[in-house]
């Protein structure tokens, strides 16, 4: 089907007209897919028209890989929109996470299907994921690689905010969105009560990151890219406010997280950074820094000080010599009674 290539770039209006008029259009094909997939998110999302054993029964049968193939950049945002709704509702379920994190099989679905070709024509085009196309992928990993290449949309960010806090998104509006109205109202529709919370996804966090660190070590690509600016500095504000909440959360102490979060500011030495977004970075490693320093008992190689030193050395180090040398400047720094906690960093 050569044409929808072609109808994955068209504006969101071309789907808004009635279903007779769809009926002879190459649009039709994206219509009807996204309205199955708006039909399943419903059904997933419902308290009364699923119990919990059928919910958990019916994604055990969907697999956890199929709703990576509605995230390829090439489809259609409003595509997108509707498999960054099911990422949220798929892996809302810890032990869901669980098995996603340990491996996904690629095209497990498709694969069993009699034909395919009916169902996903017009998916496939590309494969999905490439990199791994006959053996066992962790599923956070192939994840990342697709949402990164979409790191300039608000919907992304919002589908891995709801999922750092263990929220089942809700409908993911499409279009042009404030990235910041996007993450606080994720923050306003969280509740935080007295009773032990569910343990923030780290995986999720990870990934926020991990699209900060492509927007800031990025060229620029556009004339008009203030987005590049905004961006990593509302991750962090959003990563600040969570902190505020859930101070004593394992997720701030683990190394995954720190090494992820001091890699973004400190990338190899042929990686470039954006000095204005390197520094709001800076400004949450700080305070991180400031509240381990009180409140984290000191304990060998896991102290969250000694993690994100040990990165910035690794990084920045070819010889013995140079790892010495930049410890000692980073820890001059840190402990410099005239110069605040990484503020020169």
């Amino acid at each position: 089907m050569p044409y929808i290539s072609l109808v994955e770039t068209q504006p969101l209006s071309v789907f808004s007209n009635s279903l007779p008029s769809l009926l002879f259009s190459p649009a039709r094909l994206v219509w009807v897919r996204n309205q199955l997939l708006s039909s399943l998110c419903d059904l997933i999302s419902s308290d009364s028209l699923l119990t919990a054993d059928e919910r958990k029964e019916l994604i055990q049968t969907l697999g956890s890989d199929w709703f990576l193939l509605f995230l390829q950049p090439r489809l259609h945002s409003s595509t997108l929109c509707l498999g960054l709704r099911l990422l949220t509702l798929l892996l809302a379920n810890q032990s869901e996470r669980n098995s996603f994190r340990e491996g996904v099989f690629p095209g497990t679905l498709v694969e069993s299907l009699d034909e395919p070709s009916v169902v996903i024509d017009n998916l496939r085009a590309y494969e999905w994921s490439y990199e791994c196309q006959s053996v066992t992928c962790a599923g956070f990993d192939v994840l990342q690689r697709l949402l990164v290449r979409q790191a300039h949309l608000p919907q992304v960010y919002g589908a891995l905010a709801a999922l750092l806090l263990g929220k089942r998104g809700g409908e993911t509006p499409d279009g042009q969105l404030d990235l910041d109205e996007v993450l606080q109202a994720v923050i306003d529709s969280t509740e935080y009560t007295n009773s032990a919370p569910l343990q923030l996804c780290s995986k999720s966090a990870a990934m926020l990151l991990e699209l900060v660190k492509a927007i800031i070590t990025q060229r620029s690509s556009a004339a008009d890219a203030s987005w590049e600016l905004q961006f990593p500095g509302s991750v962090m504000q959003f990563l600040c406010l969570v902190h505020n909440h859930r101070p004593r959360d394992p997720l701030w102490t683990s190394p995954e997280f720190l090494h992820t979060l001091a890699s973004t500011v400190f990338p190899p030495e042929s990686e470039e950074v954006c000095q204005p977004t390197r520094k709001q970075v800076c400004d949450f490693i700080r305070i991180l820094l400031m509240d381990s320093l009180l409140n984290v008992p000191a304990k060998e190689h896991t102290h969250p000080l000694l993690l994100l030193l040990e990165v910035h050395t690794h990084t920045h180090t070819h010889t013995h010599t140079h790892t010495h040398t930049h410890t000692g400047e980073v820890n001059k720094r840190l402990y410099s009674p005239d110069v605040p906690i990484l503020a020169q960093l």
